[in-house]
């Protein structure tokens, strides 16, 4: 498959590509996540996302340990199940799930992420766990998990939304706006690899380790 080509481009340059299934995308629940898996290489890994496969109606426990040994990326999520059905059952938009709070902090949901982290540790070695914080529309405090393996040589790379999840008019917090420009320190052989599948210049890479600076607007 043309996607398999593309990982296996990536991974003969050392950086490993791995898909994020994703609610209201072509790759949303289980049976999808399963079709993927089943047609790609080895070469594909998989950014495994308990928030949307649970949302997309899917087993959380069971494609995890499924595919555990195609897992490069983690991302610990949660969801209010009691927003999610009425979203369901009323026809409504990801968006508007989004903005109505489906998706929490571990441990404010419905996911027991003990199992998860058993079946996790049969097929990794080591991984180390961020925690980030954010304020939601409704001026809810939300934190949530990325979990990464333990090398970490290239930076995490989201595209922009194709539309702006925040109501009309909203304002932050914090007062800023987004994010300008932001400098990240890489692996030398990483840096045109990165710059060719990223063509957002907001993010300006260069020979060293981590975040150096970062420039917002207000």
């Amino acid at each position: 498959s043309k996607i398999s080509e593309i990982a296996k481009w990536c991974s003969d340059r050392g950086m490993p590509m791995a898909y994020h299934h994703h609610m209201g995308s072509i790759i949303e629940n289980e049976d999808d996540v399963n079709w993927l898996m089943e047609g790609s290489s080895s070469d594909l890994s998989l950014c495994f996302d308990t928030g949307h496969l649970l949302f997309g109606g899917g087993d959380v426990m069971a494609t995890l340990d499924r595919w555990g040994d195609r897992i490069h990326h983690v991302h610990y999520k949660d969801i209010r199940p009691d927003i999610v059905k009425d979203i369901r059952e009323n026809n409504k938009s990801f968006l508007d799930a989004v903005i109505a709070g489906a998706f929490t902090v571990p441990g404010d949901g419905c996911i027991d992420y003990n199992p998860l982290i058993k079946i996790l540790n049969k097929f990794k070695e080591g991984f180390f766990v961020t925690r980030s914080k954010r304020i939601d529309p409704y001026h809810r405090v939300l934190t949530w998990k990325l979990l990464f393996p333990n090398e970490l040589r290239i930076p995490f790379l989201m595209t922009k939304f194709s539309k702006n999840p925040k109501p009309d008019n909203f304002v932050h917090p914090n007062k800023i706006k987004r994010i300008k420009q932001i400098s990240y320190g890489t692996d030398s052989k990483f840096i045109s690899i990165v710059n060719a599948l990223c063509d957002d210049n907001t993010l300006q890479l260069y020979e060293g380790h981590g975040v150096k600076d970062v420039f917002y607007e207000k």
